[in-house]
């Protein structure tokens, strides 16, 4: 009997849907925010011009015996320097009040919107950095720098609204 194919992907991109949420507070230690949670968050995506990192991926130890092959085992799981660029008002009704230096919440990525059922990534995170960024030829941003505190938790059901 042959191997059961992979069910092809409806492949899409960022572009096509993509929410970033802060939410500040999950109060479970699995991560997994409650509708109310995600509610009482700040939807940051309309003003999200750009992001680095969020992905962890894990080191490895060698495991070397007597033979010649040196085989290996998984080891701690890091995550990369992340950072959403995101734009500023003028008058400082933006991202700065959400998100300043010391900061301490969550990012839900999720990749197809809130919706119900579908699935979202929960990043806890701290902001080490909190930069302008003004250029002649660009629009005014802020580089928000965050670092990744714990394993994120992927594909978390989005909980439908109450």
């Amino acid at each position: 009997m042959p191997a059961t194919p992979l069910n092809p992907a409806e492949r899409f991109s960022a572009l096509s849907g993509l929410q970033i949420v802060f939410i500040p507070v999950i109060a479970a230690a699995t991560f997994v925010p409650t509708r109310p949670e995600i509610d009482a968050g700040t939807d940051l995506t309309s003003e999200v011009m750009d992001w680095n990192g969020f992905t962890t991926k894990s080191s490895t130890f060698d495991t070397p015996d007597l033979t010649r092959f040196v085989g290996k085992i998984p080891g701690k799981i890091e995550s990369e320097d992340s950072s959403l660029m995101m734009y500023l008002d003028r008058s400082g009704d933006d991202v700065r009040t959400v998100l300043p230096r010391d900061t301490i919440g969550f990012f839900g990525f999720m990749d197809a919107g809130d919706v119900a059922d579908a699935l979202m990534d929960i990043y806890p995170i701290q902001v080490t950095t909190f930069a302008k960024v003004r250029k002649m030829d660009a629009a005014t941003v802020a580089n928000v720098e965050v670092v990744i505190t714990r394993i994120p938790i992927e594909d978390v059901v989005i909980p439908a609204a109450a």
